[in-house]
């Protein structure tokens, strides 16, 4: 600032009497008199002139800031007579409170209408909105909680005034609903606040110095409903006017007592078994609830906002949250369906079962509620009782004995009998409760986590990687104690080598737990709209990468248990039966993981393909960004995980140089057999990798498997055996800097297609649910949810029959553009740079599924005036993003 702008500022607060030598004092108490306000002597004048030409001397971008004045005073300072930062602003003509009687008398019709409106804003709330905008702006909810009620008889509307209007409608039967309506509420709050959810983002429980009836009984409410039902009854007995409008707020009432008690068994779900009456009666009468909701009158005088300037809120009176009828039912009766369908959580006998379910059950379209979510974690969780029958250490056991340690001497109940400090088998039990104490809380937040809103599902799935990566170093180091106790070693089948094969059963089951996390993260990216249309082929290759790695780790798991059978003779029936068992879980996680890896590949070659068709954009459209930033970005989450191990950039698909595309599978590196290696390795891995011909005939003899999964294993070698013949050609390319053709791409899409849908199909026809890892009541769910998978297949090798299409019609036309010698592409070496390029039959063009990929245009590879990309159809799957191919035709 210049000097005479400095002057001009001092002459202008000279003029407005501004001492610039003191600094601002508070009146002291002896300055004060009791009981006399404090009056300044001088006369107040307007000083807005002044201040506005004394303020035109800063240039923009400075102030003027007294060193008394703080961040904390200017962020808490209110902009007097604005409506929105005064809460006790009043325009012209508007009071403080409201001219509406609540006294008034009611006809039907009025009380039908008040009563369907507060059904609104009660869902409202549980959406998501604040009670100060949704049923605290009722005026008869108001009348009733403030002053708060001591008791039941207390809450009325008249007691305030004394009121001898006899209106029924009034006093009992709006009176007894609205009572049970709060009742309601309570529970809701309680049942979400007893469990993990997130303030604002999920729910609201703020009450603002409300009570929600907390002591008063539900039975004394109930009572009161039935009496307003009884009144009814007489009513419709003796009028034959309004009979339709009484009829239907005798269904209202009838729905809200059964709904009061479905949530009052929800609320004592720890306490005693859950009673599904309830909440099968609401179900049934909800359809004479929602009906002839037009009989009602809307009273939208009885609703107003000045009642939030008497709640205990920081923020100025906010709008009333209103959402339609059509949506409040839609709502309110997937609650109720939801709320029937979570009681099948108790047919689930395994922790893997429960983990299935779980997900399946909080990955529906639309999402369960809130207040159901936390339902199911009361259910799994409650009472430190894994589904209010189990512990944890049953849980993790019957987990270890169904993979990695069938019939193991671990395991075995009697280690809990033996006293003897210096017995093995006491050793042995008290290593396993220090692993079952150690894993038991991660193991409780991966259902814990599948429970959340699908954000905060991946993100706190990406802190559960994290710890479980702690839990395998540990369990690798308990391993490596317990060994020396269970002088279990497993003989290689490899004839060159005679030494033994150490296993690792703990350590194993922890990395197949934090791998399947890490699928699961990196796949809710696709659903959440997480990455860029760019960046989908990188990211179906790194999905590719880590199921091929799970699969390769259950295969050798499998591999393990073959052994341990083929190396004992003396196996009894039941022991092979616990074998049998374990075998056959793991032939089907094998083929889950490898349909999962053939997809994966089959979409990132499609990607690449069109990616180099110039049919979607290879890059971001953000010129902050570049292909360091975005490979950090998408690798974050897995960074902390040694094994798997991370891809480096230059072999990160979508981020490499286009003649280098790396369509590369590389395997997991398998680490050495150092047991005295603090850094993780895959546990259950050799030094030498196995292969498909390591597996013994003699294997499907002593341990035969189930219609439904004995053709998987052929299937799940020729996956990784074709794809990484197919593969290893496009790496020698990419190794001598060649460029990448396209009909290797299609050819190894194909390929891929065609193993996943074999795949997908094998893993769909799976009719046990034990093998299928859930409960038999939701197995008809998990079965819709693989076709759903399976169609997405589909639709991909359609889509990849248009490209091949168009590819044979334009394969001419386009390799003489990338020579540079025909193609009116700019530059000429793109044969559809920009857009521009004109073939046989026109451009290709692809709409990604799901994507918010911006306004399109011509340069990017959308159709110009698209916009956004078309959402995932009903009937797909949304993790699987099959993207639309046309072609346009350029005028």
């Amino acid at each position: 600032m210049s000097r005479p702008e400095v002057d001009g500022l001092a002459e202008a607060a000279q003029e407005l009497g501004i001492d610039e030598s003191r600094s601002p004092e508070c009146p002291t108490t002896s300055s004060l008199r009791v009981g006399r306000p404090f009056v300044s002597k001088k006369r107040a004048r307007d000083i807005t002139r002044e201040f506005t030409k004394a303020a035109s001397a800063l240039p923009t971008g400075q102030l003027v800031k007294d060193e008394y004045f703080t961040l904390f005073e200017s962020v808490g300072a209110l902009e007097i007579m604005d409506p929105k930062m005064d809460s006790g602003y009043l325009g012209p003509g508007d009071t403080l409170e409201d001219d509406y009687d609540v006294l008034r008398v009611l006809q039907p019709a009025e009380v039908l209408g008040i009563i369907d409106r507060l059904v609104c804003h009660e869902t409202a709330w549980y959406i998501g909105h604040s009670l100060s905008q949704t049923l605290f702006t009722s005026l008869y909810i108001d009348a009733l909680l403030w002053p708060e009620p001591k008791t039941l008889d207390a809450a009325r509307f008249d007691r305030q005034t004394e009121s001898a209007t006899e209106n029924s409608l009034l006093h009992v039967v709006l009176r007894a609903y609205c009572l049970a309506l709060v009742k309601c509420c309570y529970y809701v709050q309680q049942n979400i606040l007893r469990e993990l959810f997130y303030e604002e983002e999920d729910f609201v429980t703020n009450l603002y110095h409300r009570e929600l009836l907390p002591k008063q009984a539900s039975p004394a409410i109930t009572a009161l409903l039935d009496g307003a039902i009884n009144v009814l009854n007489d009513q419709l007995a003796s009028s034959k006017e309004d009979v339709a409008v009484i009829q239907c707020l005798i269904d209202r009432c009838k729905w809200r007592k059964s709904y009061l008690l479905a949530l009052l068994e929800d609320h004592e779900i720890l306490e005693h078994a859950r009673d599904m009456q309830h909440w099968e009666e609401c179900a049934a009468s909800f359809q004479n609830v929602m009906s002839n909701r037009h009989l009602g009158v809307e009273v939208p005088e009885s609703f107003s906002t000045k009642i939030q300037r008497r709640l205990a809120s920081t923020v100025p009176p906010r709008p009333i949250v209103t959402i339609s009828v059509e949506e409040t039912d839609a709502y309110l009766r997937q609650l109720v369906q939801d709320a029937i369908a979570a009681e099948k959580i108790f047919e689930c006998e395994s922790g893997r079962q429960m983990i299935t379910f779980v997900q399946m059950f909080n990955f529906r379209d639309p999402q369960p509620s809130v207040y159901i979510r936390c339902l199911l974690q009361s259910m799994v969780f409650g009472e430190m009782r894994i589904l209010g029958k189990k512990s944890m250490k049953q849980i993790i056991f019957d987990e270890l004995s169904l993979s990695v340690l069938p019939n193991s001497i671990l395991l075995s109940p009697t280690n809990e009998e033996i006293e003897v400090p210096h017995d093995p088998r006491f050793i042995m039990c008290q290593k396993m409760e220090m692993f079952v104490h150690r894993v038991g809380q991660p193991y409780i937040d991966i259902s814990r986590a599948l429970l959340m809103n699908r954000s905060r599902v991946r993100r706190m799935l990406c802190h559960n990687i994290i710890e479980w990566e702690s839990v395998q170093m540990e369990a690798d180091e308990l391993d490596n104690e317990l060994r020396p106790l269970t002088k279990e070693e497993i003989k290689s089948e490899d004839s060159n080598r005679s030494d033994y094969v150490s296993f690792y059963p703990l350590s194993s089951w922890a990395y197949l737990h934090k791998i399947q996390q890490m699928e699961w993260i990196i796949q809710l990216g696709f659903e959440l709209d997480v990455y860029q249309p760019g960046e989908l082929a990188g990211m179906y290759w790194y999905l590719d990468y880590i199921s091929h790695s799970r699969a390769d780790h259950v295969f050798r798991l499998r591999q393990s248990i073959e052994n341990k059978v083929l190396q004992n003779e003396d196996f009894t029936n039941e022991r092979m039966t616990l074998f049998t068992i374990a075998h056959q879980n793991l032939t089907f996680a094998m083929l889950e993981a490898s349909a999962t890896s053939s997809f994966a590949c089959a979409l990132y070659t499609l990607y690449a393909a069109l990616s180099h068709l110039n049919a979607i954009p290879s890059k971001s459209s953000f010129h902050y960004t570049g292909p360091p930033l975005s490979y950090s970005l998408r690798m974050r989450p897995f960074s902390p995980i040694s094994l798997p191990s991370l891809p480096a950039l230059e072999n990160f698909a979508p981020l490499a140089p286009p003649h280098y595309s790396t369509i590369t599978r590389e395997k997991p590196e398998s680490s050495s057999e150092d047991s005295s290696s603090n850094t993780t390795r895959d546990p259950s891995s050799s030094s030498k990798e196995p292969s498909a011909s390591t597996s013994n005939p003699k294997t499907s003899k002593g341990i035969p498997l189930s219609s439904s999964t004995n053709s998987s294993s052929p299937s799940t070698i020729t996956t990784t055996t074709t794809t990484t013949t197919t593969t290893t050609a496009i790496q020698q390319k990419a190794a001598q800097n060649q460029e990448v053709d396209i009909p290797t791409l299609l050819k190894l899409t194909a390929s891929s297609l065609d193993d996943a849908r074999d795949a997908w199909a094998q893993v769909s026809r799976t009719e046990v649910p034990d093998i299928a890892g859930c409960a038999p009541g939701v197995m008809p769910q998990w079965v819709a949810e693989k076709k759903d998978v399976l169609r997405s297949v589909i639709a991909a090798k359609l889509v990849l029959g248009t490209v091949e299409k168009w590819w044979r019609e334009n394969e001419e036309w386009w390799k003489d553009g990338i020579d540079g010698r025909s193609g009116d592409g700019e530059k000429g070496g793109k044969g559809l740079e920009k857009g521009k390029g004109k073939g046989g039959g026109g451009r290709l063009v692809a709409v990604v599924p799901s994507i918010d990929a911006g306004v399109g245009d011509e340069g990017k590879g959308m159709e110009k005036g698209t916009g956004k990309g078309k959402k995932v159809k009903k009937g797909y799957h949304a993790w699987w993003l099959v993207p639309e191919v046309k072609v346009v035709k350029d005028s």
